[in-house]
C-alpha cells in the first residue's frame, strides 16, 4: 500500500492541478481561490492514475472537491448513464455533496441524481433516467433501486465512499458489503475504481480496505482546522417548532444584533427575512434567486447600517465581506464543517469579538461533536434567553435612548416645555413611575409580555424515538414526522408553538396548537423548508424522518415500502440490514 504523506502539488492555482482551464475558471467563479492541502494531493493522482485510493483527512478540510473535480474531469461525453456513484452516511449530507457536485459540473452541464430515504421515488426514479451521470446516494434506499432493477452497477468507474467511518459507526456495514460484492464481481470484466474518504482508519474501515480495494494509494492529511478564539461559539438545543421563538429571543436580547443568519434553502431565507421584518428586524434574504444587482444593492445597505440581518444561503454569502458583526446564525446546523468555519468566521474579525450560535436539535449532537473534534474548540451550551432577561435587556435599552435624548440639549428643552402643557388626568397622576414605565414598555414593545414557553428536549424522548441506540436500523413502522435535515421542520399535526412533544401524546399536541395559535404565521419558515429546492441542490422532499438528517431508518423494509405508497404506514416487515 503506497503512501503519500505530503501535497505532491505546492501550487495554489486549481490549473496546475491538471483539470482544464475552463474548469479552473469556473472554480475561480464560485469562490475557491485556491485547492487545500488535501486537494493538492489528491486530484493530480486521481487524474494521472486508474486505481484505488484512500484519502485520510478531517471533516472541514475539502474532501468534497477533492474527489469530486476528479469525478467531473473523468466523465466520459456522450454516456447517459452513471458513470460515478457517491455514497454517504445521510440524507443531509448527500444534499449537500450533491449540490456541490452539480455546482462545480456546471460548466459541462453535468446532470446529479439525489437518492435517498424519505423522498418520492417517481422523483428519483426521473432523476435516473433524465440521463445523471454522477449518482449520490444513501446505502439504503440505494440497494432498494438496485433491487428493484432500477440502478445498475454496470457503467460506474468510480465508486466513492464519502465519510466512510460515519458509515459504518451509523451501521451500514452489512449495507455497505452488499454494494462492494456487486462492484467487486463487475470489476474483472471491466475498469473500475474505489476511491475512500474517511477522518480515521478503524479496525472495520481496515477490514475494508483488505478485502475490496485493490494496492490502494493513501494520502493523509488529517489537520483539522482553527477557529479564531475571538468567536465565542455557543448552542441552543432547539426543535423544529421552537426554533422561531429561540431565534426571537436571541434577537430581542441582543438589540445591538447586527449579523448573519444561515438557512439551508432559499425558502428558509425568505420566509425567515418576511418574519424578522414584521417583528420589527430590518432583514433582507442573500439567495442564488437574487440578481447580481440585487445582492450588491443589499451588500451596500448592509455595510451602511440601513439593514441589521441578513439571512442567506451559504452559496450567496460567499461574497459577503462585512466589518464588525456581532452574530452569526445557524439556523440549520450544516454537516460539513468546512461550511460551520466559513460560516462563523464572518464574525470575530480585526480583534474584534463575535458571537456563533447553532441552534441544534437533540439527534444532531454527533455532528455538533464532529466540529468540536474538528475545530479543536469546545462548543459551550446556552439556554435560550428567559422573559425576564428580555425585559431587562429591553428596558436597559430603552433608558439607554432616554438618556440620549437627556443628554441632547435642544431636545431636552422642547421635551420640558410640552412635558409643562400637558394636563395629565388625575388617574394618570395617582400612577407610580414603575407601572408608567410598564405600561410604556408594553405599548412600545408588543412582545413585552407576550412569550410562548421553551423547554429543553428530553433525553430520555430522544433515546426512544433513536431506538435507545446509537446505531444500526429501528425496527417497526414510522414513528412521527421528524426532519430529514436536523429537524428543522416542525411536524405537521403539532402546528402550535411552545414546548417540546415528550412522545407524541395527542393531549399534548392538541395544548400546544391551542396554546400558539395567534404565532402560526412564525412557522413558515419551516414548513416551507418540507419542500423548497435549496441551495444544497436536490429533489423534494416529501416525507419526515429522521432528525439527524442520517439514513439509520432506510434500511427498514417498513419505510421503503410506505414510501412507495406515498406515505403510507406501510407493513411491518424485518428489518433488511441491521447492525
Amino acid at each position: 500500500m503506497e503512501s503519500v504523506v505530503e501535497p505532491v502539488v505546492e501550487s495554489s492555482s486549481f490549473l496546475n492541478l491538471g483539470i482544464q482551464a475552463a474548469f479552473a475558471d469556473h472554480l475561480t467563479s464560485m469562490g475557491f481561490k485556491e485547492p487545500t492541502d488535501i486537494q493538492k494531493a489528491t486530484i493530480p493522482e486521481l487524474l494521472k492514475e486508474n486505481r484505488d485510493f484512500i484519502g485520510m483527512a478531517s471533516t472541514g478540510t475539502g474532501k468534497t472537491g477533492a474527489f469530486a473535480i476528479p469525478l467531473i474531469e473523468r466523465l466520459e461525453d456522450g454516456i447517459k448513464k452513471p458513470q460515478a456513484l457517491v455514497l454517504c452516511p445521510t440524507r443531509e449530507l448527500a444534499q449537500q455533496v450533491a449540490g456541490q457536485i452539480e455546482k462545480m459540473g456546471q460548466f459541462r452541464r453535468i446532470k446529479v441524481a439525489l437518492i435517498y430515504g424519505g423522498s418520492s421515488y417517481q422523483t428519483q426514479i426521473r432523476a435516473l433516467k433524465s440521463g445523471a451521470q454522477i449518482v449520490v446516494a444513501t446505502p439504503g434506499r440505494l440497494i432498494d433501486l438496485m433491487e428493484q432493477g432500477l440502478v445498475s452497477l454496470e457503467h460506474i468507474r468510480n465508486l466513492v465512499l464519502d465519510e466512510a467511518d460515519e458509515m459504518l459507526s451509523m451501521g451500514f456495514q452489512e449495507a455497505l458489503n452488499v454494494i462492494l460484492k456487486k462492484m467487486q464481481a463487475q470489476r474483472e470484466e471491466s475498469e473500475k475504481n474505489i476511491w475512500l474518504f474517511s477522518a480515521t482508519m478503524s479496525t472495520e474501515i481496515q477490514r475494508i480496505t483488505d478485502k475490496y480495494l485493490k494496492n490502494p494509494l493513501v494520502v493523509k492529511k488529517t489537520t483539522g482546522k482553527q477557529v479564531t478564539t475571538d468567536i465565542e461559539q455557543s448552542f441552543i438545543l432547539a426543535n423544529g417548532k421552537d426554533k422561531l421563538e429561540v431565534l426571537k429571543r436571541i434577537l430581542m436580547k441582543h438589540n445591538d444584533f447586527y449579523g448573519l443568519i444561515f438557512t439551508q434553502t432559499r425558502g428558509e431565507a425568505d420566509d425567515l427575512a418576511g418574519y424578522l421584518n414584521k417583528m420589527g428586524f430590518r432583514t433582507e434574504a442573500m439567495h442564488g434567486d437574487k440578481s447580481q444587482n440585487e445582492r450588491e444593492r443589499i451588500l451596500e445597505q448592509f455595510r451602511k447600517r440601513h439593514v441589521q440581518i441578513v439571512t442567506a444561503t451559504d452559496v450567496a454569502a460567499r461574497g459577503i465581506d462585512v466589518k464588525d458583526l456581532t452574530h452569526v446564525i445557524n439556523w440549520s446546523l450544516p454537516w460539513d464543517v468546512e461550511i460551520y468555519i466559513h460560516r462563523i468566521g464572518r464574525t470575530g474579525r480585526n480583534g474584534q469579538k463575535g458571537l456563533a450560535v447553532s441552534l441544534v436539535a437533540p439527534a444532531q449532537m454527533s455532528q455538533l461533536r464532529r466540529i468540536e473534534k474538528v475545530t479543536r474548540q469546545e462548543i459551550l451550551k446556552m439556554v435560550p434567553p428567559s422573559i425576564e432577561e428580555i425585559q431587562t435587556s429591553m428596558l436597559n435599552n430603552l433608558f439607554s435612548n432616554f438618556e440620549k435624548m437627556l443628554t441632547n440639549e435642544r431636545l431636552a428643552e422642547r421635551l420640558k416645555a410640552y412635558g409643562e402643557k400637558l394636563e395629565l388626568p388625575e388617574w394618570v397622576q395617582g400612577l407610580g413611575s414603575e407601572t408608567l414605565i410598564g405600561m410604556f414598555a408594553s405599548m412600545h414593545f408588543p412582545d413585552f409580555f407576550r412569550h410562548n414557553a421553551i423547554q429543553e428536549p428530553q433525553k430520555e424522548s430522544y433515546a426512544n424515538r433513536e431506538g435507545g441506540g446509537r446505531g444500526g436500523y429501528r425496527g417497526g413502522g414510522r414513528r412521527g414526522g421528524r426532519d430529514d435535515r436536523g429537524g428543522d421542520r416542525p411536524e405537521r399535526r403539532a402546528e402550535g408553538g411552545g414546548g417540546y412533544r415528550g412522545g407524541g401524546r395527542s393531549s399534548e399536541r392538541s395544548s400546544d396548537r391551542s396554546a400558539e395559535r395567534p404565532e402560526r404565521r412564525a412557522e413558515s419558515p419551516d414548513r416551507r423548508a418540507e419542500s423548497g429546492s435549496g441551495d444544497g441542490g436536490g429533489a423534494r422532499r416529501s416525507s419526515s424522518r429522521d432528525d439527524r438528517g442520517g439514513d439509520r431508518s432506510e434500511g427498514r423494509s417498513s419505510e421503503r415500502t410506505s414510501d412507495r405508497s406515498d406515505g403510507g404506514s406501510g407493513g411491518a416487515r424485518k428489518p433488511r440490514f441491521r447492525r
